[in-house]
């Protein structure tokens, strides 16, 4: 009979009747001790031969994969938020997204946050606004959206309305780098004038507007009536538009 090896290492099993020979239990040794660990490779320049259970880091991504099933599955990596796989990718693996940097997770289905993720705020602090009797825009942030993602809006600030007159801020976003009083309208915070100030708060969830460059932008406007709508100048406590990705 003749030796055998096995199937993953290729180490020696040596036949009843083969003579024993030193220099071939070394190389046994040698096999066994290459493969203890991460293989360290490139993604150009994967094992070629690889077996169930090889885990691998690819020094030029960052992604750490195990052969599975005659793939390469995803354990971590860093993709963009376009260019992540969809295929091949175990329940739990976490991707940092490059150009968001947002960390997201894959539920077995789909990408979802890893938790809640702040994608920017609106405060302003800059002083009253005075006799409004248009829409005026306060603030504005820009940021990364992706398309089928949940989010989560909120307002909170202060504004005085003489009786008799009503105001609202305004949530609104548009694609690019600006927003306008034109845009589309996500939330709305409602004031009824008392003659003295008021303060609210107001959170609302909805759907990403798509994927790309998105600007959101706090407004203000005085709804009904003829009287001043002023917007608080607290700087500790801003009129404020913020918008998180609940991955829902």
């Amino acid at each position: 009979m003749a030796d055998t090896f096995t199937t993953k290492l290729g180490i020696r099993k040596w036949d009843s009747l083969s003579n024993y020979d030193v220099s071939q239990m070394n190389s046994n040794s040698d096999l066994i001790d290459s493969a203890i660990g991460w293989v360290i490779c490139t993604s150009t320049g994967r094992p070629s031969s690889p077996w169930e259970g090889l885990p691998i880091v690819e020094t030029d991504t960052g992604n750490r994969y195990v052969y599975h099933s005659s793939n390469w599955w995803l354990i971590s990596g860093n993709f963009t938020a376009s260019g992540k796989p969809s295929l091949n990718i175990f329940t739990g693996a976490q991707v940092f997204e490059t150009d968001t940097a947002h960390n997201v997770r894959w539920t077995g289905s789909g990408w979802a946050p890893c938790g809640m993720t702040r994608l920017g705020s609106a405060p302003y602090v800059n002083g009253g606004a005075g006799t409004v009797t248009s829409e005026l825009q306060l603030a504005s942030f820009t940021t990364a959206c992706v398309s089928g993602r949940k989010y989560r809006g909120m307002i909170s600030g202060v504004l005085t309305i003489v009786t008799g007159s009503s105001g609202s801020f305004i949530g609104r976003y548009a694609s690019g780098g600006s927003v306008t009083t034109s845009s589309t309208e996500f939330m709305q915070l409602q004031f009824q004038g008392n003659g003295g100030s008021e303060d609210k708060a107001r959170i609302v969830e909805f759907a990403s507007p798509g994927t790309g460059t998105f600007t959101f932008g706090l407004f203000v406007r005085r709804e009904s009536g003829s009287g001043n709508v002023t917007v608080s100048n607290n700087a500790n406590q801003p009129d404020i538009l913020t918008v998180d990705d609940v991955g829902i």
